[in-house]
């Protein structure tokens, strides 16, 4: 988990955590979480919802990032992560006057 956090530039969610890891289900996310920010490898972020958030300081995710890169796990995390976002985001809607 650590490393695949590294796809996740500008902090984020139990929620797109579990979408990169998605592939290794003996992961507690939140486990695997609370256990990184003990160690300072990752740090609680507050927002502004209700969902919290957590981020890694750039050095600590670049260096996480040389890693993944190493162990040929960049390509699927990104996949991954694109996946998540794309069934999970809205879509907007069409420019233009609403349908009548």
């Amino acid at each position: 988990m650590f490393r695949r956090a590294a796809v996740l530039a500008g902090g984020f969610t139990l929620e797109a955590a579990e979408a990169v890891t998605a592939a290794d289900l003996s992961v507690d996310m939140l486990t695997a979480i609370t256990g990184l920010i003990n160690k300072s490898l990752l740090r609680h972020e507050h927002s502004k919802t209700a969902e919290p958030r957590f981020g890694m300081l750039e050095t600590v995710r670049e260096y996480t990032w040389e890693q993944l890169t190493a162990t040929g796990e960049a390509d699927n995390s990104r996949a991954q992560i694109a996946a998540w976002v794309a069934v999970s985001q809205p879509t907007p809607a069409p420019p233009g006057p609403a349908p009548r």
